[in-house]
């Protein structure tokens, strides 16, 4: 996997994806991988049960440097509840969390979730906009979105100091 960050392209990064051994396997994984100076290490959503927000909050106390994507977060996640797991592994990994987004396999959003599916694109552009929004939202300028899809109003975002914006990794 490689990252780029918000200037372009830079120096290559080399990151590891995570799929789906037991809890403690993922982390001796993420350990060797700090040590071995890997990137960046993402963790997705499994289908047999771990949640990707909640192991990388483990993996931001756990680690130092290393790098945290969410590999892939659908709109499955209010993008309030998106926001609030972002700000919160951002803080706890101070400031190394990314949040990767994309659609989810289709069976996951319909059948595990009870969501539509389609228009895939203008419901992943419209998520990607409310989630935006909510990452900037502050206690001044809250949230205020009415989509056909993703409505979010009122939302202040963390009362803990944000340590960055996480980028939204496509």
């Amino acid at each position: 996997m490689t990252v780029l960050d918000s200037d372009g392209p830079g120096p290559l990064k080399v990151g590891i994806s995570i799929g789906d051994p037991s809890l403690d396997v993922v982390m001796e994984i993420v350990k060797a991988a700090e040590t071995a100076g890997i990137d960046t290490v993402s963790v997705g959503d499994s289908k047999y049960g771990a949640e990707s927000f909640t192991m990388l909050a483990a993996i931001a106390v756990l680690t130092e440097k290393i790098g945290l994507v969410s590999s892939v977060a659908g709109w499955v996640r209010t993008p309030a509840i998106t926001a609030q797991l972002t700000h919160t592994i951002s803080s706890l990994s101070k400031g190394r969390f990314s949040v990767g987004l994309g659609p989810l396999p289709q069976y996951r959003i319909e059948d595990w979730h009870g969501m539509e599916f389609n228009p895939i694109l203008a419901r992943f552009r419209e998520y990607i906009m409310a989630l935006a929004a909510c990452l900037d939202a502050t206690e001044a300028a809250p949230t205020n979105i009415d989509g056909q899809y993703f409505s979010t109003h009122g939302f202040v975002g963390p009362s803990f100091d944000r340590v960055r914006r996480s980028p939204i990794i496509l």
